[in-house]
């Protein structure tokens, strides 16, 4: 892990741009040989029943994120 200050960041890369707005992006994948026929996988993802694997394949399924934790470091 690496800890770097507003001023020695700047002095040395330039203008600090953490001031604004930021967001918070999430990776919802589902796993690394799914979805069947991608990287040369025959089978679905062990991990999903095949039930699941249909409804995904219809269509119209989404994930929801119940709740997210951000902590401030001071």
């Amino acid at each position: 892990m690496q800890k770097t200050t507003r001023q020695k960041l700047e002095s040395t890369r330039g203008q600090w741009v953490f001031d604004g707005d930021q967001y918070v992006i999430f990776n919802l994948a589902l796993g690394g040989a799914y979805p069947a026929g991608h990287n040369q996988v025959e089978e679905p993802y062990w991990g999903l029943p095949q039930s699941s694997v249909d409804r995904i394949a219809q269509g119209g399924v989404r994930a929801e994120v119940d709740w997210v934790e951000v902590e401030q470091k001071t």
